[in-house]
């Protein structure tokens, strides 16, 4: 396993995902972000897509998060089942996650999101960095509550 490389600089937090690489993925409607691994799950960078599944434009999504604690403000249970699922990523006893959870939407409400993360190869000042990956879900979950009122 090739070692941690550590990515002090800011000018670099931009440049986690090649452009190339984004364009792809919010055709198939894939959102991505990348945190610091720690308490608050801080945000060094997100793709238009999540931003859009959360209604927001990057500028507004970066300029009033900082973390997905802040994101998550109104919804604290949420993310602490989102932190507790990521912390054995933090611990190194696993090197991806996944859950279905709720993921706020501006103006109030949410949405449904299923979320796969895995631990980078690079650090931030010491701290490692998380990849999540978002996929809108209401659908899905919308069918699967049906099915428990039908049945």
């Amino acid at each position: 396993m090739e070692p941690q490389r550590d990515l002090e600089s800011d000018h670099l937090r931009e440049r986690h995902i090649p452009k190339e690489h984004c364009v792809p993925l919010e055709m198939l409607g894939v959102g991505v972000s990348k945190h610091l691994l720690d308490k608050d799950l801080t945000v060094l960078w997100v793709n238009a897509q999540f931003c859009s599944d959360a209604g927001y434009t990057e500028e507004e999504f970066l300029s009033q998060f900082s973390s997905l604690r802040r994101y998550y403000e109104e919804y604290p249970v949420d993310f602490e089942l989102l932190r507790n699922k990521l912390r054995y990523l933090h611990e190194g006893c696993d090197t991806k996650a996944s859950m279905t959870c709720r993921m706020p939407v501006k103006g109030g409400g949410f949405s449904w999101v299923r979320v796969a993360a895995r631990a980078a190869d690079v650090l931030v000042s010491g701290v490692p960095v998380l990849c999540l990956t978002t996929v809108n879900v209401d659908d899905m979950v919308s069918s699967e509550n049906e099915k428990k009122q039908y049945f």
